[in-house]
């Protein structure tokens, strides 16, 4: 990554939120059995409980005609803290 992306990505604080909620989610996803590397991550603000969180969904990357192996990290932010985990069948 060049220097003026990291400058740029410090200077967005949307994009420190998206990275911060990857960076809770990760270990999660790693200690349920999934490589973040090798999923398909999708990562979406969400209303949860009448709270916004941001949901970070695992799945894999052929998707087509699979079914199961899916995981959606919710995890607040602000509070630095996993909210709920779902596997998804």
């Amino acid at each position: 990554m060049t220097s003026s992306v990291v400058e740029a990505t410090q200077k967005d604080p949307l994009a420190l939120e998206i990275a911060a909620a990857i960076a809770l989610a990760n270990p999660e996803a790693v200690a349920r059995g999934k490589a973040p590397q090798e999923m398909r991550i999708s990562v979406v603000k969400d209303l949860f409980e009448g709270k916004e969180l941001w949901a970070v969904h695992y799945g894999p990357r052929n998707y087509v005609r699979t079914r199961g192996g899916s995981l959606t990290v919710y995890v607040d932010v602000d509070a630095g803290t996993v909210v709920k985990v779902l596997h998804e069948q």
